[in-house]
Formats: structure tokens, sequence, C-alpha cells
């Protein structure tokens, strides 16, 4: 099993990355399943899609505006968060790197 590097993030040059990657294949390679079995049980206890803070914003910032379609849209694959559907795929992304860091605060 592979991970997936689309974004060739700088994290995956990390030596915290390389070390956890090495453990993770070589405990794959412990599993009597086989890939396909062990991608399909990750997946099924691992969500595609979570409520990620710049998501949440991005889509109440345009509902704030009068467009509800970003909201639809983060809600309909909030619906399903285990699908790992081509739609979900966007929602999965990490933000841009930025040079702010980012707070936030429960308000329950």
């Amino acid at each position: 099993m592979t991970l997936d590097k689309k974004d060739n993030s700088e994290w995956y040059s990390s030596l915290e990355f390389h070390y956890w990657h090495n453990r993770w294949q070589a405990r794959l390679e412990r599993q009597a399943k086989s890939k396909e079995k062990n991608r399909a049980l990750m997946q099924s206890h691992n969500p595609a899609i979570i409520p990620r803070n710049h998501r949440v914003e991005e889509a109440l910032g345009a509902a704030e505006k009068g467009n509800l379609s970003l909201m639809d849209s983060f809600l309909r694959v909030l619906g399903n968060p285990y699908g790992y559907t081509p739609e979900q795929e966007e929602y999965a992304k990490l933000p841009e790197p930025t040079s702010c860091r980012y707070q936030t605060f429960c308000g329950t």
C-alpha cells in the first residue's frame, strides 16, 4: 500500500514522515490480509472528510454573502464521511500554508 503524495508537501520530505512511513510499511508487511482488504479496513475506520476549519470558514463566509452552494456541497460530502468519493477529494486537501498561526475558539 503506498501513500498518495499528490501535493508534494514539505511534510513528505521530513524525517518524522519517513520514520512513520517506514514503520507503517513494516506493519503492513506483517498483516495476513491482502493490501486491498487492509485499505478497505482503514477506510472503514478513518473518515475521508473531516470538517477542517478553513473549509468551514469558507462555507460560512459564502453563506453570509447569500451563496449557499458551498455550504450545500460541504454538507453533502460530510453526510458520508467514509465515502472516499471523487467529490470529496477537494475537501480532503490541506489548507495553503500561511505565515499566520491559526487559532480557533470553542463557543460551546
